[in-house]
């Protein structure tokens, strides 16, 4: 009954209202024919986009988030959803939402969009996010511009050992205008689960630097330790 008066700009907002007053009350055939309603709205009213999005967080089945989020990913430019997806990502549990989430914000710029910064730096010192990879390799490249960025750097140099993330982390950390501290790099250089040259490239910058007796001291029982060859001082 509604489909033919759909074009009719009233109509079509309140039926997204109601949709989005408590859209965990529809049954997939019901919750499929009101999206079916508004998809070809999405994208084109913001009014339609704003309620859609909201839904969101009401909807306890699974599959239901994934199909409005969906809807709208196709529909939307995501910088102009940028804060509610962002919240839901953080607040989302389910893992292949977030990846569609992720998948949506990870090609946006830094710079240009900076509340990424502290979500990207939260999914990088998270051991069990799947993102962890793809944050370093984008925090690595304006690690000098945000003092939360070098902080989470600095948390991968310390505890983690896949070689990829430490290598994507330690670039990040050795850029110019990056205030690097000993212990880290003597953390890196001490690190004997990653790859040889990640370890040289930490020794080189310890070089570079000044140190006091006590962490010469610390850098030569380091070094004692090693295989002949390993590292070149």
């Amino acid at each position: 009954m509604l489909k033919p008066v759909m074009r009719i700009p009233e109509i079509r907002e309140a039926v997204a209202g109601a949709f989005s007053a408590n859209p965990g009350v529809f049954d997939d055939a019901e919750f499929n024919t009101l999206t079916d309603l508004l998809a070809p709205y999405a994208g084109r009213d913001e009014y339609i986009n704003r309620q859609l999005m909201n839904s969101v967080t009401g909807l306890p089945n699974t599959g239901q988030r994934k199909k409005v989020l969906s809807l709208l990913i196709n529909k939307v430019k995501i910088d102009t959803i940028l804060a509610p997806v962002l919240s839901l990502f953080e607040k989302e549990r389910d893992e292949s939402l977030r990846e569609i989430l992720f998948n949506q914000v990870k090609a946006l710029s830094v710079s240009r969009h900076p509340e990424l910064v502290d979500v990207f730096c939260t999914e990088l010192t998270e051991p069990g996010s799947p993102f962890r990879i793809t944050c370093a390799g984008i925090l690595a490249n304006v690690a000098e511009l945000y003092p939360q960025v070098v902080t989470a750097l600095e948390d991968v140099l310390l505890y983690d050992n896949d070689r990829e993330l430490v290598r994507l982390s330690l670039d990040g950390y050795l850029r110019p205008g990056v205030e690097k501290r000993f212990d880290i790099l003597l953390a890196v250089v001490k690190n004997e689960m990653i790859d040889t040259l990640s370890r040289q490239k930490a020794l080189d910058a310890i070089m570079k630097g000044t140190m006091n007796d006590h962490q010469q001291e610390e850098l030569t029982n380091a070094l004692s330790g090693l295989k002949p060859d390993t590292l070149r001082t």
